[in-house]
């Protein structure tokens, strides 16, 4: 689109229909700015198996504490419910905590 050509499949012309008639530059730009994750279908599946582990505990947890439920779907994007991860920020575990920016034991 960026090229000035027309998009001949139906998700590039779902997003020209979006941009309507903006210029050519506004699709390169868009494009440059574009960023996405591949290659996560089996590590996001074997967390959601990994989660059936922890779930109840969370859930538990976030009960007695009147919290939702529903939190524990946060360690599913952090970190897939693997306690060995480790982030390139230097984040670890499920949660994903950074040194000093903890705020103590759940449970």
């Amino acid at each position: 689109m960026a090229r000035g050509k027309e998009p001949t499949k139906a998700d590039p012309r779902r997003v020209a229909r979006l941009f309507g008639n903006a210029p050519r530059g506004v699709y390169a730009r868009a494009a440059r700015n574009l960023r996405v994750q591949q290659g996560l279908r089996e590590p996001f599946g074997e967390g959601m198996v990994q989660s059936a582990r922890y779930r109840p505990m969370m859930e538990g947890a976030f009960q007695r504490q009147n919290l939702p439920g529903e939190l524990f779907v946060l360690a599913a994007a952090e970190s897939g419910f693997n306690p060995r991860a480790r982030s390139a920020a230097g984040a670890v575990e499920i949660w994903q905590f950074i040194g000093g920016l903890g705020f103590g034991q759940m449970a």
